[in-house]
């Protein structure tokens, strides 16, 4: 008999309000992987309170989690219940920042994933961590020491406050190596916008072939979209250079965003 192959995992992470948004950036990652998703998958949502959100989409109550509720615990330590297989059941899984507009098909970053043999795949960090964890490839039963190690109160140099220097700093410890995805599947707006200014081909270039553009700090994706933000924030330094286009095609990324509500089933 014919067995149907499991589907994609794919899981995302949202503790508080997120300023309000987060049932809605939840539920717009769900859209996206809907238009970009190679195959059948599922959405995973690690969260803290009940959430609002299409019923195909699984929700696991992190709220009796107290590791992370411990005093001077930075929000995304919650990313380290990734690595805890009693958390969460699927033991191969993609993991998403809910900070991120996919814009093409994930096939070619899914792919990469499926052949490495590393038992985490990240993003090498832009600025100053080694791993940037925005998007990962898990399995996490290998890799349940991360977690034990938060559990136990164990503590690793910090470039950055938050849970990737942790991360790396643990698999550095037990001899673990740390993989990365291709530097053109995932690529951060903020400094392909810097690099356009000075850089504009090689920037847009990078723009254009990614499969997922990364927000981190301001401005986030809905900031950026505004009537005139753009020209405002970052109009000057262009137009001193001579450049009159932005290396991200803001139409289509707004397309990707605006119309990223999950389709009914």
């Amino acid at each position: 008999m014919q067995t149907t192959p499991r589907p994609l995992t794919f899981v995302c992470v949202a503790t508080g309000s997120l300023n309000g948004q987060a049932d809605v950036s939840i539920s717009r990652l769900y859209g996206m992987l809907q238009r970009f998703a190679p195959a059948p998958f599922e959405l995973l949502c690690i969260t803290d309170e009940q959430r609002r959100l299409d019923p195909r989409i699984q929700q696991i109550d992190a709220s009796s989690w107290r590791e992370f509720r411990r005093p001077g615990v930075h929000p995304t330590y919650y990313k380290l219940s990734l690595f805890n297989p009693d958390y969460l059941d699927r033991h191969d899984f993609i993991y998403l920042d809910l900070s991120v507009i996919i814009q093409h098909s994930l096939a070619p970053l899914v792919q990469f994933a499926e052949r490495c043999g590393s038992d985490l795949v990240g993003v090498r960090d832009w600025f100053a961590s080694e791993l940037n964890s925005c998007v990962m490839r898990v399995r996490n039963t290998s890799l349940a020491f991360i977690h034990q190690d938060f559990v136990e109160g164990r503590t690793y140099p910090e470039a950055v406050p938050g849970d990737q220097d942790f991360i790396a700093g643990a698999m550095h410890a037990r001899g673990h190596t740390l993989s990365f995805f291709p530097e053109d599947h995932v690529v951060s707006f903020k400094k392909t916008m810097r690099q356009g200014a000075g850089h504009w081909a090689a920037a847009r270039s990078m723009a254009e072939n990614a499969q997922i553009v990364k927000f981190h700090g301001a401005p986030k994706p809905d900031r950026v979209f505004e009537r005139f933000y753009m020209e405002a924030r970052y109009g000057p330094r262009y137009w001193i250079r001579g450049r009159f286009r932005f290396p991200f095609d803001m139409a289509h990324l707004r397309n990707c965003w605006d119309s990223s509500t999950p389709t009914p089933p």
